[in-house]
């Protein structure tokens, strides 16, 4: 349940630096969106740069994700055009075929 709270808050996290459209985006800012503390904030940016988000920070200014070449359930949840069929959406990293 604990790893399904971190993905669920690293998702959350993408949303907010997707929303910015490249503009810095605070760690306070993000906290109080999320209701975690800002060290954990800065936790899950490590995370997320591990996993391939090339995220800048900067003081005073915040998060900025330089890219979005991953694909994120986000992106592809906004757009569908479907109600019903094809909303449960599985992603994985690594897959043992194609």
């Amino acid at each position: 349940m604990a790893h399904s709270k971190q993905i669920d808050t690293e998702l959350r996290i993408v949303e907010l630096l997707l929303q910015t459209k490249g503009e810095p985006i605070s760690g306070q800012r993000i906290a109080e969106e999320i209701g975690i503390s800002r060290t954990a904030i800065w936790k899950h940016m490590n995370k997320l740069k591990n996993k391939g988000f090339q995220i800048e920070s900067a003081p005073k200014l915040g998060y900025t994700l330089i890219n979005k070449d991953i694909l994120q359930i986000q992106e592809i949840q906004s757009e569908l055009q479907t109600t019903l069929i094809g909303r449960t959406i599985l992603l994985f990293d690594q897959v043992d075929s194609t």
